[in-house]
């Protein structure tokens, strides 16, 4: 299957998380077909722009986003600054935060959620309510003469893996055949979004701060 999003049961905001996602590779697939004569694939682009479309995504099922919002975090001396936070969305009662990173191996994963966890984890300041979500974009490339099927293949036993380990999944294959970067001489089959639940700290949940922001 070549497009999938799939939340565990006991994934916090699950039907937050699914329609969202299930909008998100709508758009992915949209964005495809937007210029027929000139074909674009928008994961080549890296974070920031995949982060839009799932903002994009949770307006587009009937909920609200805010990219690049205001926040504070602790740093390394124990100083209070002021950042920005990746993606602040939801619905109702219903809102999550995103801490977002992008790896171009299958292999990079364990460490970009570490380190999406990592800048989670380091909230100071609260507002409302939210769940913390580590959320890693995997985009892996190839040499030129590997077909295709290679890498849709390895994102589908990735998918597969991370399922039972409880994280959300969404995976998109590109449906155009000019996934080539010409400059690179590289290919790009596909994108899964992993979404990873996280717990604030113990000491920041106890004081009520759990959820004012997530920084860069």
């Amino acid at each position: 299957m070549t497009e999938e999003a799939c939340i565990p049961h006991s994934f916090g905001n699950r039907l937050l998380w699914q329609t969202t996602l299930d909008g998100w590779l709508r758009l992915l697939k949209d964005y495809e077909k937007a210029e027929p004569s000139d074909p674009d694939l928008a994961y080549w682009y890296g974070e920031r722009p995949l982060t839009g479309l799932l903002g994009t995504a949770a307006w587009l099922a009937g909920g609200w986003s805010l990219e690049e919002f205001g926040a504070e975090r602790k740093g390394k001396s124990g100083r209070v600054r002021q950042g920005r936070g990746d993606l602040r969305f939801g619905t109702g009662d219903a809102v999550s935060i995103v801490e977002a990173k992008i790896c171009w191996a299958i292999d990079e994963l364990p460490q970009s959620l570490k380190a999406a966890r990592k800048q989670l984890r380091k909230l100071v300041t609260a507002g409302q309510d939210g769940q913390p979500v580590s959320v890693c974009y995997v985009v892996p490339c190839y040499g030129r003469r590997t077909r295709r099927d290679v890498g849709e293949v390895a994102l589908t036993k990735l998918q597969d893996r991370l399922k039972k380990e409880g994280m959300a999944t969404a995976k998109h294959f590109a449906a155009i055949q000019g996934i080539e970067d010409e400059r690179e001489g590289l290919i790009y089959p596909g994108v899964l979004l992993v979404a990873r639940e996280e717990a604030w700290p113990a000491e920041q949940a106890s004081a009520g701060l759990t959820a004012a922001g997530v920084l860069s």
